[in-house]
């Protein structure tokens, strides 16, 4: 079995579609946006991100897309509406930096190059979807009394967790080529993750502070109002275990194609 699998690898890869391999570099340039248990709007909480790409085109439909990127996300319940998130008055900010790969699909056919030839059809435009596993380091921190501490140590729910975890990314975009070495991709990029802790908000309180530090104890129960029925938050719920916490891209990425047009060259037989 390993044989045939082997023996049909070596033929897709020899087919005639596989023939326009190619391979591409980017800047990646957009905004990273956070959904989780601590209250974030898009409005108030989105912040710049960048990153750089390796795509390797197999063929006009599909392709292999090695990422890079660094994303700020952050939530803040000072903003929130709803009663519960505004009493817990938790907040957050994370350094979140991702490395994985995506596969991606073109919906229409999109060819390396340009037709030199306004008569030709040009394969210039497409829309595209794609889905891979990335992996990503974060470290969520919070401010008290002007001062920014990591927030993971102090065990504010009483639990320990990684600071490294897997997305599942996926998301759909557009790209155009701009010339014959450069193309423009404009994208929508979301990240479930098997964590709930990007935000270091979970499951509950301490049932008591006292293996906590002051700090700890401080930043785990920032409560305006007890949220608690014994008079205090201690054991009470903080966040919702339920559903992992998720971050997000929209953006564009510029590409530089590094192969050459073949029919540019003055000496090429086949023109």
């Amino acid at each position: 079995m390993k044989k045939v699998l082997f023996i049909a690898f070596i033929i897709i890869l020899n087919n005639p579609t596989f023939s326009q391999k190619y391979g591409e570099v980017g800047l990646f340039v957009g905004s990273s946006y956070y959904f989780g248990d601590v209250y974030s709007t898009p409005s108030k909480d989105a912040h710049t991100s960048f990153g750089l790409n390796y795509r390797q085109n197999f063929n006009s439909r599909w392709a292999l897309n090695f990422l890079a990127r660094y994303a700020l996300i952050s939530g803040d319940d000072a903003n929130s509406n709803v009663a519960f998130e505004t009493q817990r008055n938790l907040s957050f900010q994370s350094d979140v930096y991702e490395f994985g790969s995506v596969v991606e699909f073109n919906f229409l056919d999109f060819k390396p190059f340009k037709p030199q030839s306004f008569f030709k059809i040009a394969d210039v435009f497409t829309p595209y979807a794609f889905v891979g596993i990335t992996l990503f380091y974060h470290n969520p921190k919070a401010y008290l009394a002007g001062n920014l501490y990591e927030l993971r140590p102090l065990s504010t729910e009483g639990e320990s967790y990684n600071k490294v975890s897997v997305a599942i990314p996926f998301g759909f975009g557009f790209k155009f080529r701009l010339s014959d070495r450069f193309l423009l991709g404009l994208a929508a990029e979301f990240r479930p993750t098997f964590t709930d802790y990007l935000d270091d908000v979970s499951t509950r309180y301490p049932v008591s502070p006292d293996g906590l530090s002051k700090t700890g104890r401080d930043l785990s129960n920032r409560a305006l109002e007890p949220q608690g029925s014994g008079g205090n938050s201690w054991g009470a719920q903080r966040g919702n275990p339920y559903n992992n916490d998720w971050f997000s891209y929209a953006g564009f990425t510029l590409s530089f194609n590094l192969k050459k047009n073949p029919g540019s060259c003055h000496f090429n037989p086949s023109k």
